[in-house]
């Protein structure tokens, strides 16, 4: 079977390199091992190759490289055209609405969604935003066999399209990320570098507040994404001490940041799914959280912290687990029987297996080439 995944992400994009490149890239190589032909249609970034091949999975780059925006614009606008095009027997759409893709045939079409933005768009772009939330809404009204991350995502897509058929597959992470280190005194943020989402300068606040009264504690942000400079410019503007930044870092490398943290740390305003959460718990690192919906699916009683996004409450529970080492610990033992419930071979092949299930259901003919 001919199968094309479009994902504007890549694990090697600069600006985002999420979770739902590192899905696409694992879950394809799977259906290659299957024996189907597969290829990534995804966006330009810095020093991307047009065309590359990758476990078998062949990777076309569409659009322009040069700016993160200019990236954005010219993909979707060369994806969609290529895609009134494709003969693929199933083409997999991830959608969102900085890149998105109308549905125009059911009929070999799966619609695959990692975020539901809603009226977030709206709150942080204002007009823009509006056009994006519409966007979002027609996307997902116009899709018939949808595959997300959580049940909590479910459920708001299907408040948005009752009729569709929806498959949920939970995100998963590699084996080499269960370890656990000798705590060393810093707290850790891993992921992408994007405020509105990820709530930075409310921790950064947090921290600006601990430091005055416990100095001895540092703050290491991991990541990278379009507000770098952002984040960058308020540390230096508001000499905020004790903070340390780390660009991109291979995974191994970051396993080996969070085995080492005291506490991970995460105040999304909004998330799908919490894949740097779970992969901090499988190093051994008790986690803090925002108190959303999806946070508490995803993590078993106890194994984690979750707190309303207010910067007081945020200040006294990271002082009250870093006094008391017991405490801590006993998160860190239920963190890590957690994590082993997200094993990435696992949760790969169950997502492949939805794939070609969906695509029987369709009533596509899923032998191999």
């Amino acid at each position: 079977m001919k199968i094309t995944e479009y994902i504007y992400d890549h694990t090697k994009n600069p600006w985002l390199g999420g979770g739902g490149a590192f899905i696409t890239q694992n879950v394809c190589k799977y259906l290659t091992q299957k024996g189907h032909d597969v290829t990534v249609v995804h966006g330009r970034y810095p020093d991307s190759k047009k065309t590359e091949t990758i476990n078998k999975v062949k990777y076309i780059g569409l659009g322009s490289g040069i700016s993160y925006l200019l990236s954005r614009l010219t993909y979707t606008l060369q994806a969609n055209i290529r895609l009134l095009y494709d003969n693929s027997d199933l083409i997999i759409l991830n959608n969102t609405p900085f890149s998105p893709f109308i549905p125009l045939n059911n009929k070999n079409t799966i619609t695959s969604i990692h975020n539901y933005f809603g009226s977030t768009n709206i709150k942080n772009y204002k007009l823009i935003g509006s056009l994006l939330f519409l966007i979002e809404k027609q996307y997902i009204k116009r899709s018939r066999h949808i595959i997300t991350v959580s049940k909590t995502l479910a459920q708001k897509i299907k408040s948005v399209n009752p009729d569709c058929i929806i498959k949920v597959c939970y995100n998963g992470i590699p084996d080499f990320m269960y370890l656990n280190k000798k705590k060393e005194d810093y707290a850790i943020f891993a992921g992408r570098i994007d405020n509105i989402q990820k709530n930075l300068l409310f921790l950064i606040d947090v921290w600006k507040s601990i430091n005055k009264n416990n100095n001895k504690f540092k703050l290491m942000i991991v990541g990278s994404g379009k507000d770098e400079r952002l984040i960058q410019t308020y540390i230096k503007e508001n000499k905020i001490e004790n903070i340390m930044i780390k660009q991109r870092v291979d995974q191994k490398a970051l396993s080996e940041l969070y085995g080492k943290a005291r506490l991970f740390l995460m105040p999304s305003e909004f998330e799908s799914f919490g894949m740097t959460l779970i992969e901090a718990q499988a190093a051994g690192t008790a986690a803090i959280t925002s108190d959303l919906p999806v946070f508490k699916e995803i993590c078993i009683s106890n194994s984690a912290v979750h707190l309303p996004l207010e910067k007081k409450i945020w200040e006294e529970c990271i002082i009250s687990i870093l006094d008391q080492p017991e405490k801590r610990q006993e998160i860190e033992k239920h963190a890590v029987i957690n994590a082993q419930r997200f094993k990435e071979e696992v949760m790969t092949e169950e997502r492949g297996k939805r794939y070609l299930e969906t695509a029987k259901e369709i009533g596509i003919n899923c032998c191999s080439h």
